[in-house]
This record gives C-alpha cells, sequence and structure tokens, in this order.
C-alpha cells in the first residue's frame, strides 16, 4: 500500500512522528519517510498537502527530523504548546 494515495491534496497527520526513527534496521519505517518525502518534494509547488508530526518532548522532533537529511528542510514551521 503507497503511503499516499494518487490524490494530489490533502493532510497528513503523523502522532508521535519520531517513534519511525527509532526501529531496527529490518522495520520497514525509513520506508515510511522515503515514501512521505517524495510525496512532499512532488506536491511542493502545489501548497495543496498539509502534513503535521506531532512529538511529545522537542528532543524527540528532533532527533526525527535529523534522521533523514531531507526532513528538516521540509518541515519549515514549528508550533509548540506550552504543558
Amino acid at each position: 500500500m503507497p503511503v499516499t494515495s494518487t490524490r494530489r491534496w490533502g493532510t497528513l497527520f503523523f502522532d508521535e512522528a519520531y517513534q519511525l526513527t527509532r526501529t531496527g534496521a529490518h522495520d520497514p519505517s525509513h520506508k515510511v519517510i522515503e515514501g512521505l518525502l517524495k510525496r512532499m518534494e512532488d506536491d511542493d509547488d502545489s501548497g495543496k498537502l498539509i502534513v503535521l508530526t506531532t512529538g511529545d518532548k522537542e528532543d524527540d522532533m528532533e532527533e526525527f527530523l535529523d534522521s533523514n537529511d531531507r526532513l528538516r528542510h521540509r518541515f519549515v514551521r514549528r508550533i509548540e504548546f506550552e504543558d
């Protein structure tokens, strides 16, 4: 099953996205990240795809963004909520 459909618009929500980077060597989570990045890059100019990621702690999300060189470039806006 593809990470995203063939639709060219929509919203993707990844709760606790940092968990995608805390997997074993044989876990397919890296394919989810690669598929997500491909879709974000393909739709870069359309503005029709919104991707939201959440994490409990700032360090967790930093780990997620550092897990792939292209992730930090794609997630340019951050909203932090106080506890």
